[in-house]
């Protein structure tokens, strides 16, 4: 994205408190054996121990800096979902064939929460049921692509959507 772009949208979204209750849950999980043979006096075996501690931990933290960005501008809508996308993910107005925000259900239209990506369709959901669906042109072998983006900010999105003169279905 160029710096002289005005931004009209932008939005920031972390992942919900409750989702991130689950991993330190599984930390707690993989580690209690562990501790439970420290607090016998057994001896610990230390490669095992080290490995679900660094893979528990691991998830933990993802789940704790997963971000996903959305900025909407006359250029187009740029999306960046943290730590799997250091760079803006562009889909410029001319390649969009159709916008469209409203509800959806996350586990059959978008294959649940995360990032999800396959050859007609991606997800960008971190949370939620409400969301910025775009259907993209042609390209290639695949006549369109859908790409469904999560938003906290539906109603805004709209407004946003008509100012900029796009055509929106609802």
């Amino acid at each position: 994205m160029k710096a002289k772009e005005e931004i009209s949208f932008y939005e920031k979204q972390k992942m919900p408190w409750y989702f991130q209750l689950i991993p330190v849950v599984l930390l707690l999980v993989i580690i209690y054996p562990f501790i439970a043979e420290i607090r016998l006096g057994e001896n610990i075996r230390p490669f095992p121990f080290i490995i679900a501690v660094i893979v528990s931990t691991s998830i933990v933290i993802l789940y704790f800096i997963i971000s996903l960005e959305t900025i909407i501008n006359e250029t187009g809508i740029y999306i960046k979902m943290f730590p799997f996308m250091f760079k803006f993910k562009v889909f410029a107005w001319e390649i969009i064939e159709n916008v469209e925000v409203r509800k959806y259900n996350p586990i059959t239209e978008a294959g649940g929460w995360g990032w999800r990506t396959g050859i007609t369709s991606s997800a960008y959901n971190l949370s939620g049921n409400k969301g910025l669906i775009l259907k993209i042109k042609k390209n290639g072998f695949v006549k369109t692509r859908k790409i469904l983006i999560r938003t906290q900010h539906p109603q805004e999105i709209q407004e946003i959507l008509m100012k900029l003169g796009k055509n929106i279905n609802v």
